[in-house]
């Protein structure tokens, strides 16, 4: 588990300098600040903790932090054929992988989506919380056939049900499974076993 916390600089810090030594102390924090910052993009953290300097912070803080801001391992991914519309997806297949989802995911890519495969077949429901993109999920049965889709928005707590026994669920971006006319009855193909 790694936190990543950088102390930042204000301008109100540089403004308050005394001195020209202090400023370029403050010019090279600052430097040096960015370039730190600069070396996490593009990772998949989903926070960085930017705290103003100087502060002083408790080791409960960090470790709550901490939890929040470490890089998952990416999932991987796979194309279905969602009645004949290809959709890349991350696949979703452990305990831990289904429980997050697309937790605090600020953005999806239009043809992309995830696929959360289950133990066993069951009546499933999805939930939103922390969830801040509005989705549509898709129950899937074993065979492959679509038994309902619902549309689901951010931060919500309602269940969203299966209508039968699935052993998938699909979600994409709220709409998508409208805009390509898929619907219940219609079957997906390329679902891994596992």
């Amino acid at each position: 588990m790694t936190l990543v916390c950088f102390v930042g600089m204000t301008k109100a810090t540089f403004a308050s300098a005394k001195n020209d030594a202090a400023r370029r102390d403050a010019v090279r924090r600052h430097a040096m600040f960015v370039a730190r910052l600069e070396r996490f993009e593009g990772t998949d953290l989903h926070e960085i903790l930017l705290l103003p300097g100087p502060v002083a912070v408790s080791g409960d803080v960090l470790a709550a932090a901490a939890l929040h801001t470490r890089a998952e391992p990416a999932l991987r991914t796979q194309v279905l054929k969602v009645a004949s519309h290809p959709l890349k997806v991350e696949v979703a297949a452990k305990e831990a992988e289904r429980e997050k989802g697309l937790m605090f995911r600020r953005s999806m890519p239009a043809e992309e989506g995830m696929l959360f495969i289950f133990d066993d077949p069951g009546y499933y429901a999805m939930w939103m919380k922390n969830t801040l993109i509005p989705l549509s999920v898709a129950f899937v049965d074993r065979a492959g056939v679509i038994l309902n889709i619902e549309d689901m928005e951010p931060q919500t707590l309602d269940s969203h049900l299966a209508a039968g026994p699935a052993l998938y669920a699909i979600e994409t971006n709220k709409g998508w499974f409208a805009a390509h006319h898929v619907k219940a009855g219609d079957t997906v193909t390329g679902l891994p076993k596992r």
